[in-house]
C-alpha cells in the first residue's frame, strides 16, 4: 500500500485530493490520509530539528523530499518506530 508520508504536510495532502475531486474519486494508490513527521515528533516531544539539519534548499520540493527521507529513517532507527 502506498503511504503518503511528510512533514506538517497534511493541507497539501488534502489540496492534492481536491483535484480529483470527492476522496473516493481518488486514482487507485493514492491514500486518503496522510502519515506526518511532524506528529510523530510532537508525540515524542522533541522538534526534527533536533534530530536533523534543516534542508538545504528549503521549498525546493526535491530537497524537501530527501530531507523528510532522512528525517523518516532517523526517526526508525533512533526510536525503533516503524511508519
Amino acid at each position: 500500500m502506498l503511504s503518503y508520508i511528510g512533514y506538517y504536510s497534511a493541507y497539501d495532502h488534502v489540496c492534492l485530493c481536491q483535484l480529483f475531486g470527492k476522496m473516493c474519486d481518488l486514482p487507485e494508490g493514492l491514500p486518503q490520509f496522510t502519515i506526518d513527521l511532524k506528529q510523530y515528533l510532537d508525540y515524542l516531544g522533541i522538534e526534527a530539528f533536533e534530530l536533523i539539519n534543516s534542508p538545504e534548499n528549503e521549498h525546493d520540493a526535491l530537497c524537501d523530499a530527501r530531507w523528510n527521507l532522512n528525517l523518516y529513517n532517523t526517526i526508525k532507527n533512533k526510536y525503533g518506530i516503524q511508519i
